[in-house]
């Protein structure tokens, strides 16, 4: 009997479980199916996720973050 490897992952294509330990993403079949529209799984749409994928090459949760808290200095300057 053969072990079960997970699935590929749909944004960076690495083998994963319900979330990926290389790009963050959760497994959610509704984003799978309908990948301009987010979810409470995920910060980003599927396709936003595998375009910042493709530019950052870092987890999806790191980007997210960075961009928080980029607004949030913006909003204390004003």
């Amino acid at each position: 009997m053969s072990e079960y490897k997970g699935t590929e992952c749909p944004v960076c294509g690495e083998m994963r479980f319900s979330r990926c330990d290389n790009c963050g993403w959760w497994s959610d079949a509704y984003q799978e199916s309908h990948p301009d529209e987010g979810s409470l799984m995920n910060f980003f749409s599927l396709n936003h996720a595998r375009e910042l994928w493709k530019e950052e090459h870092k987890p999806l949760d790191e980007i997210a973050r960075e961009r928080v808290l980029a607004k949030r200095r913006e909003y204390l300057k004003e």
